[in-house]
């Protein structure tokens, strides 16, 4: 048998006929059923051909992922050599599996349903073409890059074979291969130049690439990395990259000489390709040639700090660093007008330098507001017969408020005579920016000083301290020294008083008159007198009589002769411990004498048992005796000897008599005179 192929045209494609049916019968009768007979023919081959087309119906023998193809099945009769004639077949069954394994039954004379057309006559030069089916291109679906369809028919039949033998049935089946275009990337880097026509730049200006990557394979591709070792802005990695999929981008580099550069891309097929063909790449190169012609602007100091009602002074500087001038040079820096400059033509190399300012002060119109700014200066010059070359520089201006705050507290406080003062002080940073090098002085209590060496904005420190023994009033004050951001001093003061508490009484003791009869009826005159600064309570007067032979007579109040107020009671003393109320309860042997004592006869102007400041409070004292030559008397008693001693609280709580001193005792000394 011979395996032939129905015609030439291209559009049919047989890839492989296989030959079930062998041999040469002898028809003695037409059959009706597949109609008519050609008179002796031979039973032959049913030829099977599978017809693969793109939509545009030209021939498919390499595709790409995501492509749609075609394929048709062609069931023809193929001409037998001279003198042999072949018979007719007719019905079966046709099947079509796709790529991706899929079968479809397109011809079947048992179908059900007119979908599937049944398989007519098939004679010689009359072929049946099955309906087209589609396959939507999936690289998955391929091996070492190849997609295989394959087309099976069977159960065709002839009737033209001898009586009494078997009737052979036409069976053919046939595989198609379409290869996936092999994985590929292209790169293009514009401008496309030779050295010749390289890209021209001037010295400080950008060079600038157009990049353009596309899969230009059958595959999808992913990783897609593109990389350059002259300019990092031209460094990009693309996921994934459809088949046919464009990506373009533009990036820059600044030369500092000639170069030829070259990007390259490189990316990873998977699926259905072999692993030696998975990765794919490309390169391309475009040349830059560097003129020396530029120009540069440098705007200082990159950074410095105001406080607001400062002013902020820059330095701009215009450099013409290559080997021709320019024309037109211009320098603007649009938040600072000042710093705007026409400086006409500059030759090669030339260099102007030039200050300006600006007010930080919100009183002023067209200042600096509160806050970070970012002068931008901009130097433009044009290249003789070219073109206008730029150059910026940036500079940063932060206007900050300044708010440094101190207390010292209390602000008035009274203690006594050789105590110390207590203070709290706290020191706060309101404004908006950190103080360095924060320094606190007192003028009077340098015990109270203290350092830090920053406070945060919004920050405060507090601390307490005492300052030395103190026996005269002060005002202390107390300052705050830093350092702001822009390296000026900033400080704060505030002052407290110390009031030194002086209280005294002064007591006075004399004899008024002493009348000496059989008895002795003797009168004495006690005062105390406030000449200190504060005004006292619970005051008394301890008199003593130790040294009297006579007996004193005393009332005592009727609250003390009850018992009431003998205790003790306790009253704050210095520097806040507890002593006795000396008025409370005494040795017997004395007398104490106080505003509810029956010998008080004056002095308390307002009535209210306080001793005011310049207050003198008076008692009167009678002794009642025996005459003296009734009594025996002692060598030494010569006189009669009484000792008075004052008391009283000041407004600090503290016994004025403690310790007592000499202003606030009174002694007399009566003569004894016997008869």
């Amino acid at each position: 048998m011979s395996l032939i192929q129905r015609n030439a045209v291209p559009l049919l494609i047989l890839l492989a006929v296989i030959a079930v049916g062998v041999g040469v019968l002898l028809s003695r009768s037409p059959s009706a059923a597949l109609g008519e007979e050609p008179v002796g023919c031979n039973v032959s081959t049913v030829g099977t051909s599978i017809l693969t087309t793109a939509a545009d119906g030209t021939t498919v023998t390499e595709t790409y992922h995501g492509a749609t193809i075609t394929y048709q099945v062609i069931l023809s009769i193929p001409e037998l050599p001279a003198g042999d004639t072949a018979c007719n077949y007719g019905g079966g069954a046709l099947t079509i599996t796709l790529p991706n394994g899929e079968a479809t039954v397109v011809a079947d004379d048992d179908a059900t349903t007119t979908a599937i057309p049944s398989i007519p006559t098939i004679q010689v030069g009359s072929p049946f073409t099955a309906a087209a089916v589609q396959y939507v291109v999936n690289q998955g679906d391929a091996t070492n890059r190849e997609l295989t369809a394959r087309a099976d028919y069977s159960g065709g039949t002839t009737d033209s074979v001898p009586e009494g033998e078997v009737k052979p049935e036409a069976l053919g089946s046939i595989s198609n291969t379409v290869r996936i275009q092999p994985p590929s990337i292209d790169i293009d880097m514009q401008p496309d130049t030779t050295p010749e026509t390289a890209q021209l730049v001037y010295l400080g200006e950008s060079a600038i690439f157009d990049i353009t990557v596309t899969n230009t394979g059958g595959f999808a591709l992913s990783n897609v990395s593109v990389s350059d070792e002259r300019a990092e802005d031209c460094i990009r990695d693309f996921p994934t990259l459809a088949v046919g999929g464009v990506e373009n981008y533009q990036c820059s580099v600044k030369p500092g000489n000639n170069f030829i550069n070259e990007a390259t891309v490189i990316g990873e097929a998977v699926g259905g390709v072999p692993e030696d063909q998975a990765l794919v790449t490309d390169s391309d190169t475009s040349d830059v040639q560097v003129e020396s012609v530029a120009i540069s602007v440098s705007i200082e100091p990159d950074l410095q700090r105001v406080r607001i009602g400062n002013t902020a002074t820059f330095s701009i500087t215009v450099d013409i660093p290559g080997t021709t001038g320019l024309d037109n040079v211009t320098v603007s820096v649009p938040i600072v007008p000042d710093c705007d400059r026409e400086l006409g033509t500059l030759a090669a190399a030339a260099q102007e330098v030039y200050t300006c300012t600006i007010s930080a002060d919100s009183e002023v119109e067209g200042s600096l507001e509160q806050g970070t700014h970012t002068v931008t200066a901009t130097a433009s010059g044009e290249v003789p017969g070219l073109s206008t070359l730029t150059a910026s520089d940036d500079a940063v201006v932060e206007v900050f408020a300044l708010d440094l705050w101190i207390s010292i507290e209390p602000e008035d406080q009274t203690i006594r005579s050789g105590d110390y003062a207590a203070f709290t002080i706290t020191v706060g940073n309101f404004g908006d920016t950190e103080l360095t090098n924060v320094v606190i002085t007192n003028d009077l209590v340098p015990e109270c000083d203290s350092t830090y060496d920053s406070l945060a904005a919004g920050a405060e420190e507090s601390y307490d301290c005492d300052s030395s023994a103190l026996t005269d009033d002060i005002t202390d004050t107390a300052t705050v020294n830093a350092i702001a951001p822009d390296e000026g001093p900033v400080s704060a003061t505030d002052s407290a008083n110390v009031t030194i508490l002086r209280p005294s009484t002064a007591v006075g003791l004399e004899e008024l008159n002493t009348t000496i009869l059989r008895l002795v009826v003797q009168t004495l005159r006690v005062t105390e007198t406030n000449d200190g600064d504060s005004a006292l309570t619970n005051v008394c007067v301890e008199l003593d009589t130790a040294g009297n032979i006579l007996p004193l007579v005393h009332e005592e109040p009727e609250a003390m002769m009850e018992g009431e107020g003998m205790e003790g009671e306790a009253m704050e003393g210095e520097e806040g411990e507890l002593v006795a109320d000396p008025c409370a309860g005494s040795d017997p042997d004395l007398i104490v004498l106080t505003r509810d004592s029956v010998e008080f006869v004056t002095g308390d102007d307002g009535d209210d048992g306080i001793m005011d400041v310049g207050e003198t409070w008076e008692w009167r004292v009678i002794t009642v005796g025996i005459a003296g030559n009734y009594v025996p008397l002692a060598e030494d008693a010569l006189n009669m000897r009484f000792v008075a001693v004052g008391h009283g609280t000041d407004d600090l709580g503290g016994d004025v008599t403690y310790p007592a001193d000499a202003e606030e005792l009174g002694e007399i000394e009566v003569p004894i005179v016997t008869r």
